[in-house]
């Protein structure tokens, strides 16, 4: 189940995923004026005050899906899923991506960008992403993964 978006195939969510948690889509604007969407998987099981662990996936646009359709009750409670990617419709934005997951160089690769902005990234995630996150369901601040690739 693909959906062929730009130049990657973009994972669709399952009816599964869609049985175990309520999806939710937010874009944000960093305080630098950067655009950035994010999503957010809340397990549906989910008890009022029961904090959850959190996932925080990077390339959402491609990953998001993946991570949600992956979860299967066989491995115990849902945790949150958060995507965080950017406002294309494209599974990758290697530009910004470079320019967010990379620490300063003292070249620039043609084929990616200029990179060297991932203390702001960190930033953006910390003080905007999951604030935003922990206003709408409890999670488990002990219990966090950042997951990405590549870089």
């Amino acid at each position: 189940p693909f959906a062929r978006t730009g130049t990657a195939p973009v994972a669709t969510l399952s009816e599964n995923a869609k049985r175990y948690f309520s999806i939710e889509q937010h874009d944000m604007e960093s305080t630098r004026q950067l655009q950035y969407r994010v999503f957010i998987a809340t397990p549906r099981d989910i008890a009022a005050q029961e904090k959850r662990p959190v996932l925080y996936v990077l390339d959402a646009n491609a990953q998001f899906a993946l991570a949600v359709n992956s979860y299967t009750p066989a491995q115990g409670p849902a945790p949150v899923i958060v995507g965080i990617c950017y406002r294309i419709d494209q599974g990758y934005d290697i530009p910004a991506r470079t320019r967010d997951y990379t620490p300063p160089a003292p070249t620039i690769d043609p084929d990616f960008g200029a990179g060297g902005e991932a203390e702001q990234f960190y930033q953006f995630i910390q003080h905007s992403v999951k604030p935003w996150v922990e206003a709408r369901v409890p999670v488990n601040p002990q219990q966090q993964t950042l997951a990405g690739h590549s870089f």
